[in-house]
């Protein structure tokens, strides 16, 4: 986990992928930008305005502050991308991982995981999915969202022929 915990905190610029996502709708053209929109569009439409809402890995708070109603506390690792939202999108909550320890006996309507699960370790991913898994409230929701890389290596296949 080391190893991509320094992945993540490294490598990015501060608020990457906010500038990435809006930089490609104003332009109206880029590929990651469309996805990550698309993805957020159809996420939304899970996550009710009044639901107390957990997005986990949260990064520079996109989802969060561009597409939701300001009930929602996001969670990531980059202390960068963390400092970005609370600056860009006031109206939520943004803390680290570690800071999440102190949110022990909160619990939430929804859950997003929004693009992490494949850069996780299979064992990761259960720890992590069982903790969030207390996080819910009865009748809880957890969201996950993962691009299919299957396909795209297919396809990526296909033209390279």
């Amino acid at each position: 986990m080391n190893i991509q915990k320094n992945f993540w905190i490294n490598n990015f610029e501060e608020g990457y992928y906010d500038k990435v996502i809006i930089s490609g709708l104003l332009k109206k053209r880029g590929i990651q930008s469309n996805w990550h929109n698309l993805v957020y569009k159809q996420v939304k439409t899970f996550v009710n305005p009044k639901d107390r809402h957990l997005d986990y890995a949260c990064g520079s708070g996109t989802f969060i502050g561009n597409y939701l109603y300001g009930n929602s506390l996001g969670v990531d690792i980059s202390p960068i991308q963390i400092e970005y939202a609370k600056q860009n999108y006031s109206n939520n909550e943004f803390i680290s991982v570690q800071d999440f320890k102190n949110f022990e006996n909160e619990k939430f309507d929804i859950i997003t995981i929004l693009g992490l699960l494949e850069f996780l370790q299979y064992d990761e991913t259960i720890k992590l999915l069982k903790f969030l898994k207390s996080k819910l409230k009865k009748g809880g929701k957890i969201i996950i969202t993962t691009p299919n890389f299957t396909f795209l290596f297919r396809l990526v296949e296909i033209f390279a022929k």
